[in-house]
């Protein structure tokens, strides 16, 4: 069956998996081989994962010969999923940067085929007064690349007359809403610093689950303890496979607040996804059992 959204692909869709960071100093020990993570994160990390949430271009940006390298070290299904910059999505008017924007676009152009999803994350100070704002940087974006909006404000999650015009701008104009998903990270039981630490970092906003376009963002925070984790990916694992399907292709990034331990969460939904829908499998990442958690469970 052909893809309406994407007609290079058949159905079912791709659903690109990763993590917000290729490279942790424990997992050569834990989970990747030694020689080829010390050698090459990215190229060991993306053996075996289809997309990663890059946070360093929030800081800084590549310049074209570090994208270049990157381009090299990924195979030809890998997409990169890279933060627009802070002086942009954290400035007064997200407008007024438009030479960093350029600088930005410009290096990760070199990145070619396998850039998927920019995403612009506001702050929670972005409210609805802003949206003619967000239109306009809407309007001026290249359509060569791939747009995803991540918005914080409380008003654009109370289903009001903020968010639908949030979402019809985005459905408008073919900008996918990105939706994060901290319920887990947020239920009752405490295992950890690490997840006190991260509640204080995180947003607790509702989740409201939404394809505005073809390549929705999903960015889910887990807990310490798997059976939480299962609940809430569960919901996931099935609206996943419901809009690749339809032609819709996902992007799916897991976090821990010790992001050491994210690959045994995409592990997990992995395992989720391949017991219900074992005709559209996904490829395994070959984890063995976890160790810090074999005395938890």
């Amino acid at each position: 069956m052909r893809n309406q959204h994407f007609p290079d692909h058949d159905l079912p869709a791709p659903l690109y998996l990763g993590l917000p960071i290729w490279q942790h100093p424990s997992w050569p020990a834990l989970w990747l081989p030694q020689t080829q993570a010390r050698n090459n994160a990215l190229q060991a990390y993306a053996a075996h994962f289809s997309s990663v949430e890059g946070n360093s271009t929030f800081y800084a940006l590549p310049d074209n010969a570090t994208c270049q390298r990157w381009y090299e070290s990924v195979p030809a299904n890998f997409r990169f999923t890279f933060k627009i910059h802070q002086d942009v999505s954290h400035a007064d008017n997200i407008l007024i940067n438009a030479d960093t924007l350029g600088s930005q676009l410009s290096s990760l152009t070199d990145l070619k085929e396998k850039l998927g999803p920019l995403m612009l994350q506001l702050p929670a100070r972005f409210s609805p007064a802003r949206l003619d704002e967000l239109a306009q940087f809407i309007s001026k974006w290249p359509k060569a690349f791939c747009l995803a909006v991540e918005v914080r404000h409380p008003a654009f999650f109370e289903k009001g007359d903020a968010e639908k015009s949030l979402n019809k701008l985005l459905k408008d104009a073919g900008v996918n809403r990105v939706m994060m998903d901290t319920r887990a990270l947020f239920s009752e039981q405490i295992l950890s610093e690490a997840m006190l630490d991260a509640r204080e970092k995180k947003p607790r906003l509702p989740l409201h689950v939404w394809a505005s376009a073809g390549q929705p963002v999903v960015r889910f925070v887990g807990h310490d303890d798997d059976e939480i984790n299962k609940q809430c990916l569960l919901p996931w694992v099935n609206k996943c496979h419901t809009w690749r399907m339809a032609g819709i292709s996902p992007y799916v990034f897991l976090h821990r607040a010790d992001n050491k331990d994210a690959p045994w969460l995409a592990h997990l939904f992995i395992n989720l996804y391949n017991e219900l829908y074992p005709e559209q499998a996904l490829p395994e990442i070959g984890l063995s059992a976890q160790p810090d958690q074999q005395a938890l469970f």
